[in-house]
């Protein structure tokens, strides 16, 4: 009897120890409470299979389509406390040797808050055990996300096999301490502005092999330097307090990560006076936001495509606004594609304190060819920026059937106030109304070595020439005095790719271009 009660003792103690060491999310079957949920525009066809498995008598059986991806998460009903393992494990194998795009944990296909990703994962046609390290188990728990995964069609249509995916506790041997990393960078911010450190990673050597993962900020411990300037709050988001210069440093865990955010908090970063009122013919303008004229109806300025910018209506000066906060990037839905083809140009007015680049995204939509071409602008700091962009540097999409905007800020995480949104015509070609006459002619159109910017108007004060490759990058760029003298700037072409570029002439808020082709 004693005996029996032994053996019966050792074997309770054995099953503890056993669901300490390891938690199954799948093997042979989903784990009582987990349930697959997919991403979003993902095309999938999941099914448990009984006549392939690494172990045991069954795998998960996952179909990549010859078009588009397939993804999704096993996502727990409750939440899970993860926090007493190191490692997320699974087996693989495919019927033909690919790469995995990436799986990882912490996304529950709602909120990511502690997502971590391994990328490109080799898939061969036998069974390899994956292991992804968590950056700090500590964080997980209240966890959902248990494990998730997405594949391309970019390799064309196969089928991947994945068994055995458990939670496990594993020796040191096998997952090492990582090494960690922000980017070191400067932002300058106002106060009250949100900040976010980029550049996260971490590297921890599997099986002594190094191996990266992309991870949320929401692991790491951030610490600012001057508190009294900006604080971190524990999900990695910044905020400015006030004036000042703050130095922001990491920790995963116990582990100091390398670089360093530096952030000086400058003064008011909201605009007092409202943007310049338009004046040109409402006939011969497309409006997508601005007081001046009637808007397309229907337009979606906050569509969910996993963006951290929060946009406000906002009044400035009694003129309605558009306020982007913690901007990283911003879509833009239209109704209904707009005909822009007998456009010119886009108008956009921004106000920006720290945004250093403005990208402008275009996009073309079904029944077109998905496609997207960026114009880049360089604003000035806390001031009414009027650019008008030539839709001639949109030159690879169709303007019969524009039917988006991506916005992006560089760096991310600013706040910008934009007005006044619209395409319009002149029609005199590429010259804007504000001038009676061109700007500038460019000379000769084609070239081989140099390039002559003759300033035509008698403009007091300052002009300024770019000149913008097809990527809408600035290849030249030269503000000079003119003081009402008209004068000429030579560019050398010599060592720029022969293609197609962009001339550009500003003088205050009116911007004309003409289009240049370089040979060699």
């Amino acid at each position: 009897m004693m005996k029996k009660f032994t053996s019966t003792l050792v074997t309770l103690l054995l099953l503890a120890a056993t669901n300490l060491s390891a938690q199954t999310i799948f093997t042979d079957a989903y784990a009582s409470g987990v349930s697959f949920v997919e991403f979003g525009g993902s095309v999938n066809a999941l099914a448990v299979d009984n006549t392939t498995f690494q172990s045991g008598t069954a795998s998960l059986k996952i179909v990549v389509p010859a078009a588009g991806y397939t993804g999704g998460a096993l996502v727990a009903a409750t939440a899970q406390n993860l926090s007493t393992y190191n490692a997320v494990s699974f087996w693989i194998k495919g019927s033909a040797a690919k790469t995995l795009n990436v799986a990882g944990l912490g996304n529950n296909a709602a909120a990511p808050v502690y997502q971590t990703e391994l990328e490109k994962i080799a898939v061969t046609t036998t069974w390899t055990k994956v292991i992804i390290p968590i950056p700090s188990p500590a964080k997980l728990t209240a966890e959902t996300g248990l494990f998730h995964f997405a594949e391309g069609s970019d390799e064309g249509a196969y089928t991947i096999w994945i068994d055995n995916i458990q939670y496990e506790n594993l020796a040191a041997t096998i997952v090492g301490t990582p090494t960690a990393t922000i980017a070191t960078e400067t932002l300058t911010k106002g106060v009250g502005d949100n900040f976010e450190a980029s550049g996260l990673s971490c590297t921890f050597p599997v099986n002594s092999v190094a191996t990266k993962l992309t991870l949320q900020k929401a692991y790491f411990t951030f610490t600012s330097g001057t508190p009294t300037v900006a604080t971190v709050n524990a999900l990695g988001v910044g905020t400015g307090v006030a004036v000042g210069t703050t130095a922001i440093t990491a920790k995963l865990g116990a582990v100091n990560a390398t670089g360093i955010l530096t952030v000086n908090i400058i003064g008011s970063t909201v605009p007092t006076v409202a943007a310049p009122t338009p004046t040109r013919p409402a006939a011969s303008v497309i409006s997508l936001f601005s007081n001046a004229y009637t808007d397309l109806a229907g337009t979606d300025w906050f569509p969910n495509w996993g963006q951290t910018t929060v946009v406000t209506d906002v009044q400035i000066a009694t003129n309605a606004t558009k306020k982007y906060s913690n901007f990283n990037y911003q879509g833009v839905q239209f109704a209904s594609p707009i005909n822009a083809s007998t456009m010119n140009y886009l108008h956009i007015d921004l106000w920006t304190p720290s945004m250093t680049s403005f990208k402008v995204f275009l996009v073309n939509i079904p029944p077109l060819t998905q496609k997207e071409q960026e114009v880049v602008l360089t604003p000035t700091l806390s001031g009414w920026n009027s650019f008008n962009i030539p839709l001639s540097s949109y030159n690879t999409l169709v303007m019969t059937g524009i039917g988006q905007f991506k916005l992006e800020s560089v760096p991310s995480g600013t706040t910008a106030y934009l007005d006044n949104l619209y395409f319009f015509k002149t029609g005199v070609g590429t010259k804007d109304l504000t001038f009676s006459n061109d700007l500038f002619t460019a000379t000769p159109s084609v070239s081989s070595d140099l390039v002559t910017i003759n300033l035509t108007e008698k403009v007091q004060g300052s002009t300024r020439i770019t000149l913008t490759n097809l990527m809408g990058q600035n290849v030249y760029d030269q503000t000079i005095n003119t003081n009402g003298r008209t004068q000429s700037q030579t560019i050398s072409t010599k060592t720029l790719p022969a293609e197609m570029y962009i001339v550009g002439v500003r003088v205050g808020s009116t911007f004309q271009s003409q289009k240049i082709t370089i040979t060699h």
